[in-house]
């Protein structure tokens, strides 16, 4: 674990990180209202969840590791965001098949 964290873990065999860093620039870029969040949690909302559920054990350690909450903040941002809307949307659809 301590070689995903350090300065410069080797890609090969930290993969995990180019997920990692594209949804936190990806989130960075909503929060700035540089990127539309409803174009891509249209478009990706799963894909979203499903990185957030598989690399969340490994952002905790990250953020133990480096002392604090910040780390990867924007990526639990979308990611937050991402399971709003899903759910949402899941509301919406129970909600037009009972009328």
């Amino acid at each position: 674990m301590a070689d995903a964290f350090g300065d410069a873990p080797d890609p090969e065999v930290h993969k995990e990180r180019q997920m990692l860093r594209h949804m936190e620039r990806v989130a960075t870029l909503i929060k700035t209202d540089l990127l539309d969040a409803d174009v891509l949690l249209d478009y990706a909302p799963e894909f979203i969840l499903l990185n957030w559920v598989t690399l969340e054990p490994l952002v905790r350690e990250h953020r133990r590791e480096a002392g604090t909450e910040l780390l990867w903040e924007n990526f639990e941002f979308i990611a937050t965001k991402a399971r709003k809307w899903s759910e949402a949307k899941k509301a919406l659809a129970v909600g037009q098949t009972e009328t």
